[in-house]
């Protein structure tokens, strides 16, 4: 099995092991588009779900995946946290977000409504970010970047799969 192979069985273990809350976003057909590009273009809306983004098809699948932890600790300016907060949540998993001082409000907001423990650290992100890892160290808990955890890029990879499903053809993004 190639490494494609292994991808695509992976994400499919992904969605079926999903939160339902993160499914059946709406799906529109790109018409204006789709003559431009001599192909069928899809919009899937991401952006209606409870924490208002994508992030959550990751990190959701990402904290099932990693129940025994003790803690995590996290950087985000938003919707990360946002996501790493609700799946933490649901499986009972402390989490620190580190935020930096100039975060925007509402994106706060939302994590502390989703019971969020913030930390604001530096005037920007990658000061937050530093700080968090170094938390994270000196506490012996994980650190969980966006981007780099393998689980959250499979969750993300979900969306993808999803689209296929609806429009009975495999999606490459």
């Amino acid at each position: 099995m190639g490494k494609l192979e292994l991808a695509q069985a992976a994400i499919a273990d992904a969605f079926n092991d999903f939160d339902p809350v993160f499914l059946n976003s709406p799906q529109f057909e790109l018409e204006s588009l789709n003559d431009a590009l001599n192909t069928r273009m899809f919009l899937k809306v991401e952006t209606l779900n409870l924490i208002r983004s994508f992030k959550g098809c990751g990190t959701d699948y990402f904290a099932k995946q990693h129940i025994h932890e003790s803690a995590f600790i996290c950087a985000s300016a938003g919707n990360f946290g946002q996501g790493m907060t609700y799946a933490c949540r649901k499986q009972n998993i402390p989490l620190n977000v580190f935020a930096a001082e100039t975060a925007n409000s509402f994106k706060l907001d939302r994590m502390r409504q989703l019971e969020a423990e913030i930390q604001l650290a530096g005037t920007d992100f990658d000061a937050a970010k530093e700080t968090a890892k170094a938390y994270a160290a000196a506490k012996n808990f994980s650190y969980v970047e966006d981007g780099r955890e393998i689980e959250v890029t499979l969750g993300a990879g979900t969306i993808g799969l999803e689209l296929s499903l609806f429009q009975n053809r495999l999606i490459l993004c």
